[in-house]
């Protein structure tokens, strides 16, 4: 499922328009952007929490031309789904 996918999904579920059925996805989605960027946790109830993880600076080697090349320590964004997610994914799995 893609971003319009999901604006699809969700409007025809509420029967709202598409237009602003996009503008609250692309808000939720500024919004979860943002307070990563600004080192703070999101967590939403049955479905899962995004977190920020600490990657460290490695050597890592291009396969082209064989040189090694120095990636930078970084932050990269980590999702982990609530049990409830789990429960819901694996109960579907069993009757199909």
């Amino acid at each position: 499922m893609n971003k319009r996918d999901l604006v699809t999904e969700i409007s025809n579920r509420r029967k709202a328009t598409r237009e602003s059925t996009a503008e609250i996805v692309d808000g939720f989605i500024d919004a979860v952007a943002k307070a990563l960027s600004d080192g703070r946790e999101v967590h939403l109830r049955r479905f899962g929490s995004f977190s920020l993880r600490s990657r460290g600076p490695r050597t890592m080697r291009n396969p082209r031309s064989g040189d090694e090349i120095k990636v930078p320590a970084k932050l990269v964004p980590i999702f982990r789904s609530s049990k409830k997610l789990e429960l819901t994914i694996n109960r579907t799995e069993e009757v199909e």
